[in-house]
């Protein structure tokens, strides 16, 4: 009788060390920042941002974007507005990371304006 409340108590102790205790830490993955691209033009678009990646990313008419890369020391990035039409120009200026850029049809042209 002894032995079998012995054994139900260390089960018992098992179960409640396991509920109450350390906290599991959840695995960070890599650092990752963010510019917002708005197309606000006549045209569909891709984006690409001048970082360590050469990734180009589509921006359809009168689309938000939010466009993920990983983070770099600088909080100032250049993004690239590319046209899919061989008649519209292309676009280029520096954004801080977390704003908004606008791409927006002036007339005959499309110019990049941060917000």
């Amino acid at each position: 009788m002894r032995q079998i409340f012995i054994l139900g108590s260390c089960i018992a102790a098992l179960l409640v060390s396991g509920c109450f205790g350390e906290e599991e830490e959840q695995a960070k993955g890599p650092a990752v920042d963010f510019v917002m691209v708005a197309n606000k033009a006549a045209v569909d678009y891709k984006i690409r941002i001048t970082t360590r990646s050469s990734k180009e990313y589509p921006l359809p008419f009168k689309a938000v974007e939010r466009i993920e890369f990983p983070a770099t020391q600088s909080k100032v990035v250049q993004v690239k507005a590319i046209s899919l039409d061989r008649d519209w120009n292309d676009c280029i200026t520096s954004v801080k990371v977390g704003q908004t850029m606008n791409v927006v049809q002036v007339g005959e042209t499309v110019e990049c304006r941060p917000e």
